[in-house]
C-alpha cells in the first residue's frame, strides 16, 4: 500500500494485494502465467441492495467517474478509480465492478473476480489453455470472457476487450463527477 487513500479502499474494498497474489498462484498451478496481462477490472460482489449502495457511495470519492446500469434486474456499476489500484509489482487496475449478488449461495461474497485482457491473443490463449479453463461465457458481441473458477467460488476471466471497452463499444458513457478524494 501507498498511502492513506489505499487504507481506506482497502477497508472498503478488502485485501487486493493479497485477493490478486491468491489468483495469480491458483493460475500458474493451472500453467496460466498471466504476467504482463493488463488488468480489465477487479470485481466487488455484495450480499445485498443495501450493501452494494453502501460500498458504492463508499468508492465514489475515490473515483472520477461511473456506469451503472441494470444487469438481471439489479443494478452493477463500473466505477473508474481517479488513482489505479497497486495490486502487485507489475500490476495495476483502474476499474472495479460492483454487483449485488443474486444468490449468495452461488457467488462469494467480496473480492470475486480479476479480468484480464488479452486483446489479438484471446483465440490463441483459449487454444492453449482450454483444458485449464472452466468455460466461456456469453455477455454480449464484445464480452466473452474465458474463464477459471477456483475452489474458493473466485475466479479469473479473460477477456479480448477490456470491460469498459466493451462499456463504449456498447455505447454506455462513463459519466464524469468531481472527485472528493482525500
Amino acid at each position: 500500500m501507498n498511502g492513506p487513500d489505499d487504507m481506506k479502499l482497502q477497508e472498503v474494498l478488502g485485501d487486493y494485494q493479497a485477493f490478486y497474489a491468491d489468483v495469480v498462484r491458483q493460475l500458474d498451478t493451472r500453467g496460466i502465467n498471466i504476467t504482463g496481462s493488463p488488468i480489465s477490472h477487479i470485481a466487488v460482489r455484495s450480499p445485498s441492495i443495501a450493501a452494494y449502495e453502501k460500498v458504492r457511495d463508499a468508492l465514489r470519492p475515490h473515483c472520477v467517474s461511473e456506469v451503472e446500469d441494470i444487469r438481471n434486474g439489479r443494478p452493477v456499476n463500473k466505477l473508474l478509480l481517479a488513482e489505479p489500484l497497486q495490486l502487485g509489482d507489475d500490476a495495476r487496475v483502474s476499474l472495479i465492478e460492483l454487483i449485488p449478488t443474486l444468490s449468495a449461495d452461488k457467488y462469494p461474497m467480496g473480492l470475486e473476480h480479476i479480468g484480464f485482457v488479452l486483446g489479438y491473443a484471446y483465440d490463441t490463449f483459449a487454444e492453449r489453455h482450454r483444458d485449464a479453463l472452466s468455460g466461456l461465457k456469453e455477455h454480449g458481441a464484445y464480452s466473452r470472457p474465458w474463464f477459471v473458477t477456483f475452489a474458493n467460488g473466485t475466479s479469473a476471466k479473460f477477456f479480448r476487450y477490456s470491460l469498459k471497452d466493451v462499456i463504449e463499444l456498447e455505447g454506455g458513457r462513463f459519466e464524469p463527477y468531481e472527485s472528493a478524494a482525500a
